[in-house]
């Protein structure tokens, strides 16, 4: 009886240090102002743009927008979009304690000839789509496979 309580310990342990590392745990992300008020924002998207607008310079071009997203722990990818020589700043970051689940978009495309034609802000709520360990795991692949611009050479 006693190797089987403590079979039973043991099993429990590594069953919750499993847990931890692979499904309970969220990195901690950069706060910053920008972050703090977007959460205390109507998920909205006219809302989350006029925010995104107050603290992100979204006439400037995209590779000076992406540090500051970054520094609020967003990640953010430039891409090229269908209009020849023109591209999107696309940047991604879920909400705390969401475990992936909820979170929110930057976007900001710039013309060709170098002019800011669109930014937007929204949210994300990936609910439904949460795994066995409660985490949403599309939406946890898609902030990691996200790069960091600021960091590019």
């Amino acid at each position: 009886m006693r190797k089987v309580a403590i079979a039973l310990v043991i099993g429990g342990a590594i069953v919750m240090v499993l847990l931890s590392q692979f499904g309970l745990s969220e990195e901690n992300l950069a706060r910053g102002e920008l972050y703090e008020a977007l959460v205390a924002s109507p998920e909205d998207a006219n809302a989350l743009t006029a925010v995104f607008s107050r603290f992100v310079p979204t006439q400037a071009d995209l590779e000076e927008q992406a540090p500051v997203l970054e520094a609020n722990g967003f990640r953010c990818d430039i891409v090229p979009a269908s209009v020849a020589g023109s591209r999107y700043l696309n940047c991604v970051r879920p909400i705390e304690g969401s475990r992936f689940c909820r979170g929110l978009q930057f976007y900001s495309y710039q013309s060709g000839a170098g002019d800011i034609i669109e930014v937007l802000g929204s949210a994300y709520n990936s609910e439904r789509d949460r795994g066995f360990l409660g985490s949403c795991d599309d939406s946890r692949r898609r902030f990691y496979a996200t790069g960091e611009v600021s960091s590019e050479d």
